[in-house]
């Protein structure tokens, strides 16, 4: 009786097990913003911060997430290319309902056309899990205007950008005012001289 009630036991909780669907990963992301719209029309050449996103795992698994440029089919806006965009991190890791902040900027060639650009910041899994049932995307819509190129204007920017990235300022200012001085000094020990001529 024992040996009966044991098997049909077993029995049931195989029954039960192969009704149970298998536990699934769920995937998903938000982002915290839904659009930026840039008002001032942007110089080519320059180089211009956008306000911080940040992206959330709102699924139930860690997850790997790329943030990429893409693009939304809008006639009379221009597709800025990717190049123009920095973002950093462009991947990240994030634990379930973990956030964490991307900062992007746009980086105008000097030849940057003119006119209103459209793209679309996207933050999405890297790769499917395994068991997921839904791969999922979430997108901040970036709209900015690009004025007229003036050349000049464009390459001093430009200038000013690779200054700033490489940290030129730092070693600028020191050799500029050793270089004022040095030039201070040779105008001083010039003097002197025709002074010392003078009186023989």
């Amino acid at each position: 009786m024992l040996k009966l009630v044991v098997a049909t036991c077993l029995v049931t909780i195989v029954a039960l097990t192969a009704m149970c669907p298998p536990a699934t990963a769920d995937q998903g992301v938000s982002v915290s913003l839904g659009r930026i719209d840039v008002s001032q029309r942007l110089s080519p050449g320059g180089r211009y911060h956008l306000p911080t996103i940040a992206v959330t795992n709102v699924g139930n698994v860690a997850q790997r997430y790329d943030v990429v440029v893409n693009y939304l089919d809008e006639t009379g806006r221009k597709r800025p290319p990717s190049s123009w965009f920095r973002i950093s991190p462009s991947s990240i890791d994030l634990a379930p309902r973990e956030s964490k902040a991307v900062q992007f900027d746009i980086d105008l060639p000097t030849g940057a056309r003119p006119g209103s650009s459209l793209a679309m910041i996207e933050a999405h899994p890297a790769q499917a899990a395994e068991g997921t049932l839904i791969s999922a995307a979430a997108a901040t819509r970036v709209s900015f205007p690009v004025k007229p190129a003036n050349r000049l204007g464009a390459w001093r920017l430009k200038v000013e950008r690779t200054i700033d990235d490489y940290s030129l300022w730092s070693y600028a200012f020191p050799a500029f005012s050793l270089a004022i001085l040095a030039l201070f000094m040779l105008r001083r020990s010039l003097r002197v001289s025709v002074n010392v001529e003078r009186r023989r």
